[in-house]
């Protein structure tokens, strides 16, 4: 029986989804990230069918490129906002230009390619399938986000409930601060 990465996600009942259920009916292996391990990366540029598929977990807000949010200023689909994000998204590649060629040069020591995108959408847009921990109203909306990008909100619903309830609830009422 080989290996199985997915057995200490079991106990906490995670929402993977049908994707992550087959691998775990299966037994087979698969890789598990959060988003910003980029030890994975040779790896994911590599030929897919010479990997185990890889899960990422976002836990941190979406740092993802999109015509629709300016890495600055929020989202605007305005043309005039189009415009804009691009202006923005543009002026963020180049301040990060050195990051890029460093983290390629790394890559390259390691016998991988460049990474084909800017290296911070590639923690999104490479692994087989990206789990953020939140709820999609919770981040700015995103026309052209990849579908294996998936909202999948906590990862113990249970105990947050036990929490709540051991704390007497929890009171959103703001007029008493």
């Amino acid at each position: 029986m080989p290996h199985v990465c997915t057995q200490a996600l079991i106990p906490f009942r995670i929402n993977i989804g049908l994707y992550g259920r087959y691998f775990l009916r299966r037994q087979q292996i698969v890789i598990v990230t959060d988003v910003y391990f980029w030890g994975v990366f040779p790896l994911l540029l590599g030929p897919k069918d010479a990997r185990p598929p890889v899960l990422t977990f976002g836990v941190l807000p979406l740092m993802l490129s999109s015509r629709d949010v300016s890495p600055f200023s929020g989202p605007d689909t305005s043309p005039d906002g189009l415009l804009r994000n691009h202006r923005e998204t543009q002026q963020l590649h180049a301040a990060m230009q050195p990051s890029m060629t460093r983290f390629n040069q790394v890559l390259s020591s390691c016998g991988a390619p460049e990474v084909p995108e800017f290296f911070m959408d590639c923690a999104y847009h490479l692994p087989d399938r990206f789990l953020q921990l939140t709820a999609e109203a919770c981040e700015y909306p995103r026309s052209d986000m990849k579908e294996s990008i998936q909202f999948i909100g906590n990862l113990m619903p249970r105990a947050h409930a036990r929490t709540a309830t051991r704390l007497g609830g929890i009171r959103w009422n703001i007029q008493n601060r």
